[in-house]
């Protein structure tokens, strides 16, 4: 006698029921799986992207900081041009000559840095603030650098040009400078504050003058300041200490501010009686003969 056993069905399962649950597993698993290799593409292209621009953020500071690095080298280039030499005695004429035709925008192979100028103050020497901006693509950084620029003088220890002789030709000194002669003297200074001598004063004839500068000044030189002739006995940074010359020459009441001071180059000090050649002089300074 053969009996069948018939499985009995789980409780609560319909039939064919276990089919769709793998399917939605399936789909469920390749929704994360799609949502993950989403996310990882997002994050990679982020990170691409910010690397580059990082890249160009750091290539834009790069051009900012060489533009002030080069500034003062290509400043003293272009000073000694010959189509556009430094002239300018004030900021104004100096921030016109720094910024004129953009010449001081420093270009990279990447980019460019654009250079501006503000001047903190607008007597000599200039204390300068330069902003550099680099831009390379879109990313822009900006650098900022204080410069001071001082007035060259040819005072003592530099060179120093002190000859009434005529050169018979040109000194090139850098290959666009040149030094002349001249024949007698020129300007060197002015007068920063009004003099007016004294009794005393007027009988020595010895006084002080305040002056700009005294670098290109020395001992023993003459000087016209408003058509007086003074000889020079001593100085400090601004302050000269002068006698009128000839004996017998009037000193004037007072010498306004902002009077030219003109050197006289190798002035004839006085005639020497006890010389018998005719080819000697006495001269105010010999220096530079």
């Amino acid at each position: 006698m053969n009996a069948s056993v018939t499985p009995a069905s789980s409780p609560g399962r319909q039939p064919g029921q276990a089919g769709v649950t793998l399917i939605v597993a399936v789909l469920l698993t390749g929704i994360v799986l799609l949502l993950i290799v989403g996310v990882t593409a997002t994050l990679a292209l982020g990170s691409r992207q910010g690397n580059a621009d990082e890249r160009q953020s750091y290539k834009a500071l790069s051009a900012a900081e060489s533009g002030l690095n080069t500034l003062t080298v290509r400043v003293k280039e272009r000073m000694k041009s010959e189509t556009d030499p430094y002239t300018a005695t004030d900021w104004p004429g100096t921030q016109t000559w720094l910024t004129k035709n953009s010449w001081a925008d420093y270009v990279t192979p990447s980019g460019k840095a654009e250079l501006k100028f503000y001047s903190q103050s607008t007597t000599w020497p200039f204390s300068i603030d330069v902003e550099s901006t680099g831009k390379v693509g879109g990313a822009t950084r900006r650098v900022i650098q204080t410069f001071k620029l001082e007035r060259g003088g040819l005072g003592d220890g530099n060179l120093r040009v002190r000859s009434a002789f005529t050169a018979t030709e040109t000194i090139s000194t850098n290959g666009s400078s040149s030094i002349t002669g001249t024949a007698n003297g020129g300007w060197v200074t002015k007068l920063t504050a009004e003099t007016e001598p004294n009794a005393e004063q007027i009988n020595s004839k010895t006084f002080p003058l305040t002056v700009e500068d005294t670098s290109n000044i020395l001992p023993g030189d003459y000087l016209k300041v408003n058509g007086t002739t003074l000889r020079v006995n001593s100085k400090t940074a601004t302050t000269l200490n002068v006698t009128v010359v000839p004996a017998n020459a009037q000193v004037p009441t007072s010498f306004g501010t902002g009077a030219d001071v003109t050197l006289l180059l190798n002035a004839v000090g006085r005639p020497d009686s006890t010389n018998t050649n005719p080819r000697v002089i006495q001269v105010s300074n010999t220096k530079g003969i």
